[in-house]
């Protein structure tokens, strides 16, 4: 998804129709446009309050709880 080239949600196909001043077409523009919601959908389960850092350290801890190591 992250290179843009996702099967299933956009195949990184261009199409030579309705290009922007950019060089974009619609059918390219719409496909991105898919990728990048699937990316914050995935990436939605982040408190946006919490760093990446501590997102980390929380789940290592739940991890080590379920383990049964003390912290």
């Amino acid at each position: 998804m992250y290179t843009f080239m996702a099967p299933g949600y956009y195949d990184g196909t261009r199409k030579e129709e309705d290009l922007d001043d950019r060089g974009i077409g619609a059918y390219e523009r719409e496909g991105m446009e898919v990728i990048k919601q699937e990316i914050l959908k995935r990436w939605d389960f982040m408190d946006s309050s919490r760093s990446a850092l501590q997102a980390w350290v929380d789940a290592e801890l739940k991890l080590q709880a379920l383990a049964g190591h003390s912290a």
